[in-house]
């Protein structure tokens, strides 16, 4: 999340083991950076430097690795940390399988071939990452707004087939409408 403090970065790259950082090369990040081994730089260029890779650089070396094997179904896929309001973020680790029934399971609810959505929760959201892979594997649209500021007129170029949100949000909503009906 890009309005996460150095600190609570530190101590989640610190918890998570990180191995490869990707940053848009921005001080906060760099302060997270901690463990890990290996830099993405996420800008059009960059002064490459040991560790360190920019954009170009990675579809370079992608070009000539060889392609793993695909993962195994218990093997890890993402590390959601909790929001910490009770002390310090937990991890939860979620496995490849646990993923794919997930997103098998909200397919077949809903299909999703073609639907276009504004992702703008903080992708620790399991739901919104969730809705993402979906939207991903189905061929639909995700568009990331990172200042919830613009979501309103985000609606209004985007036009979401979905969209998503918390309780919170929803409250506030209805809040606000009920305000402007009752004048």
């Amino acid at each position: 999340d890009p309005k996460e403090s150095s600190g609570r970065l530190r101590f989640l790259s610190e918890h998570a083991g990180i191995q490869l950082l990707a940053t848009d090369g921005t001080a906060k990040a760099e302060g997270a950076l901690c463990g890990a081994r290996q830099v993405l730089e996420l800008r059009p260029s960059s002064a490459s430097s040991e560790g360190r890779f920019s954009w170009q650089e990675l579809c370079k070396l992608g070009a000539s690795a060889d392609v793993p094997s695909p993962p195994q179904p218990a093997e890890p896929a993402t590390l959601i940390f909790t929001s910490g309001t009770t002390g310090n973020p937990r991890g939860i680790l979620y496995t490849h399988e646990q993923l794919r029934v997930a997103c098998e399971a909200i397919e077949r609810l809903w299909p999703m071939r073609g639907v276009r959505t504004i992702s703008w929760l903080p992708l620790a959201n399991m739901f919104q990452r969730i809705v993402n892979l979906v939207l991903l594997r189905s061929r639909g649209e995700v568009f990331y707004l990172d200042d919830i500021q613009l979501l309103i007129e985000s609606l209004t170029t985007v036009r979401p087939h979905l969209f998503i949100g918390v309780p919170w949000f929803y409250e506030k909503l209805y809040l606000e409408i009920r305000k402007r009906i009752e004048g």
